[in-house]
């Protein structure tokens, strides 16, 4: 149910919005009334509407005082304004404040319904893309934990045959875990030969795997007396792994129990070469701290998108790889989260620039070619290009809708002095009329009936002003056949009546 607010002082104002609809219909209910500004933000505040009804000129608040205080305490409900003509300039102001509709006095009920309608719309896709977040954002959750917990069983409970089954059951392990003895996991993209088989007496088991990147697993004796430092340069250079390896060391342990949570401690230590880069880490060093909110999510979105539409691709990248990057070396936030802060920033950005739609599948496959990524700098340069890539798509379409708008002024250029249909309109540039509307006052600021005013009352002042022709003749010049009202228009937008602009500037 759809929580609506009525805001107005005058009580048959507030009448007639309660009792001219079937609210109940419209799946909305009025949760209260206010006859001013003070009153109906008490109200916000207790009632948490999604839709506010507000008249502008009223008593102790005003209506723009009301938005503005609403809009401080980043209120998300929508806003309607009941204004009159007379204040067309007062209710300009409200742009601001983001306010959905305008209805004028006196109220007309189908436009009242429609209006209604149209943001109940607004509401439910948005309460949709919430949704579909958060089920997103779960799966990925979901997802990095299964993971994790995937690799543990094989490593426990596999009965195939494989290294896996080999480890559990080869005696050679047991004989390496019986005493102390510790893990090291080496991780590398390239290929690399077979470990040696182990001799009977040596105090070394190791195997390969092959999970979402190469492993070169070996429990070892760390032996006595002997620096953990030096034992780890030696057992890294014995293997001669590639460039960009990385290996992970796991504490002392005792006893083949503790086979897997010493193979899990060497990978959690691999970790620890996200930030540091360095070839060996050990898992006591490792302190991995919480990851970012979904408000620092936002928070980023917001900035890089007002820099993706500017096309300052610069300070996007500066931004990436400091100040987005910056608060994850100090908590020394855990990888997991770092790509998964980077997934979801690259879901939010698409979705506020209305990416083409990818399927789940795709969504997934790139969920886990983020998780794969062993340093920052990886999901750094992953980000940025992907950022590249949405900056081409998005100065493509700025340039599409820059000919729209200018298509649009053309065409009122040659047709002002006609009766304009936008339907025809639309029609001539092969749009709908919606896009058509939308986009040309997100780009100009104005909707396209204020531009044609904004046109026609430009050509009426300069004809006053250059010609000998009487009033009604330039009204009828500039597309008004009733003379009454191109001088109200005049008026109203000029400030002075169309014969005391021609005497002022004649």
């Amino acid at each position: 149910m759809i929580n609506v607010l009525l805001v107005d002082d005058q009580p048959a104002v507030i009448g007639f919005l309660r009792n001219s609809l079937n609210w109940e219909a419209l799946n909305m209910r009025i949760v209260g009334y206010a006859a001013n500004g003070e009153e109906a933000l008490s109200l916000v505040e207790q009632t948490s509407p999604d839709i506010v009804i507000t008249d502008i000129k009223m008593p102790i608040m005003d209506g723009l005082g009301l938005m503005q205080a609403i809009r401080a305490r980043s209120l998300p409900c929508k806003i309607v304004v009941l204004s009159a003509y007379g204040e067309f300039e007062y209710a300009k102001q409200s742009i601001q404040y983001g306010v959905s509709h305008y209805l004028l006095k006196p109220i007309d009920k189908a436009k009242l319904l429609d209006i209604l309608n149209r943001i109940s719309t607004e509401i439910e896709h948005e309460q949709d893309f919430n949704q579909e977040v958060t089920l997103m954002k779960n799966k990925i959750r979901q997802f990095i934990l299964e993971e994790h917990k995937r690799k543990l069983i094989r490593l426990l409970h596999s009965r195939q045959s494989g290294p896996f089954a080999q480890m559990a059951l080869d005696p050679q392990l047991s004989q390496v875990t019986e005493g102390a003895f510790c893990c090291m996991i080496m991780e590398c993209d390239s290929p690399v030969a077979p470990p040696e088989p182990t001799a009977d007496g040596d105090r070394t088991y190791t195997l390969l795997l092959h999970n979402d990147r190469l492993e070169l697993v070996c429990f070892y004796d760390p032996g006595a007396g002997v620096d953990d430092g030096e034992l780890q340069r030696a057992m890294i250079g014995q293997y001669g792994l590639p460039d960009g390896s990385i290996a992970g060391f796991s504490n002392v342990h005792t006893g083949t129990d503790a086979v897997v949570a010493a193979y899990a401690e060497a990978k959690e230590a691999i970790k620890g070469g996200f930030y540091s880069g360095s070839s060996g880490n050990r898992y006591c060093d490792l302190a991995f701290g919480k990851g970012r909110s979904d408000k620092n999510a936002t928070a980023a979105k917001d900035k890089i998108g007002a820099w993706l539409r500017s096309g300052q691709m610069d300070s996007c990248t500066a931004y990436i790889r400091e100040e987005w990057t910056q608060p994850f070396r100090d908590q020394r936030t855990s990888p997991e989260l770092v790509c998964q802060s980077c997934y979801e920033l690259l879901f939010l950005l698409r979705s506020e620039f209305g990416s083409d739609a990818e399927g789940t599948g795709r969504l997934m496959d790139e969920l886990q070619q983020i998780a794969r990524f062993c340093k920052l700098e990886q999901v750094q340069s992953y980000l940025i290009d992907q950022l590249v890539g949405l900056a081409a798509r998005l100065q493509s379409e700025q340039a599409q809708t820059d000919q729209l708008v200018r298509s649009v002024k053309a065409y009122i250029g040659v047709h002002f002095r006609t009766n304009i249909s936008l339907d025809l309109m639309a029609g001539t540039l092969f749009v709908s009329k919606y896009y058509l509307s939308r986009m040309f006052s997100k780009m100009t600021g104005e909707t396209i009936w204020d531009y044609l005013i904004r046109y026609r009352l430009d050509k009426a002042k300069h004809l006053l002003v250059t010609s000998s022709m009487k009033t009604y003749e330039i009204a009828a010049e500039v597309g008004y056949e009733n003379t009454s009202h191109f001088s109200t228009l005049f008026k109203k937008h000029v400030g002075v009546s169309p014969q005391e602009y021609k005497q002022a500037n004649g």
